[in-house]
């Protein structure tokens, strides 16, 4: 279905226990659980976590980055307030359920469009082996 961007605030709140205030730290935990991975797989954090922090961009991690990059969009302002204002532009919209098994876009990238969005188990709530689609699209 289709819904009001500020349909976003819940869905992380009640999905992830995401919010405006704790964002920041869950960015950057999400960076050092990267940072981690690069360093796993042998690949150089140009100084670790200490340096850039939240704000760094890293090639080695493609879907964290990605995923960082939408909560940015959601909460990337000044104020919750400014956040949920921005918020108002926006759509999101949530595809049904779809079978893991006949799912052909496993794993690919939603085409954007000003928002974000993910296909494919690996970026998507599961509920007994289905999957959903979660797109944040702008209309401003």
């Amino acid at each position: 279905g289709s819904y009001s961007g500020e349909y976003i605030f819940e869905i992380l709140a009640k999905g992830a226990n995401l919010t405006y205030e704790n964002h920041g730290i869950f960015l950057k935990f999400v960076r050092e659980i990267s940072d981690h991975i690069m360093e796993m797989r042998g690949d150089s954090v140009g100084g670790g976590s200490s340096r850039g922090g939240a704000n760094r961009v890293s090639s080695g991690t493609p879907k964290l980055d990605h995923f960082v990059t939408c909560i940015k969009k959601v909460f990337n302002t000044s104020t919750k307030l400014q956040s949920i204002a921005k918020a108002r532009s926006y759509r999101v919209h949530v595809s049904p359920k779809i079978n893991s098994s006949s799912n052909s876009n496993k794993n690919k990238r939603a085409s954007d469009g000003g928002g974000g969005g993910f296909v494919g188990n690996n970026s998507t709530l599961k509920n007994n082996g289905e999957g959903r689609t979660l797109s944040y699209w702008c209309f401003a």
